[in-house]
């Protein structure tokens, strides 16, 4: 969903950021920048689970397992 708004931006802020993420316009810029504070944000509290002491083999494991319990899990089989 898009929705259309307006906002006052800072246009040397927004002109630095468009060359650090190498967008086209200000639109894309404005919507990488978000993209990018939401993926921090989830590798933060993913760095925060609580794993009970398992390696990221086990979880690769578990993953595993659990995708060849399912039956469509032989489609995503490398």
């Amino acid at each position: 969903m898009v929705r259309r708004t307006t906002i006052n931006l800072d246009s040397e802020l927004v002109a630095e950021a468009r060359e650090i993420l190498k967008t086209k316009n200000t639109t894309d810029t404005v919507h990488d920048a978000l993209r990018d504070v939401v993926r921090r944000e989830r590798l933060k509290r993913l760095g925060e689970w609580d794993l009970g002491g398992k390696t990221l083999e086990d979880l690769k494991e578990l993953r595993r397992s659990r995708m060849e319990t399912r039956p469509w899990g032989s489609l995503y089989e490398g």
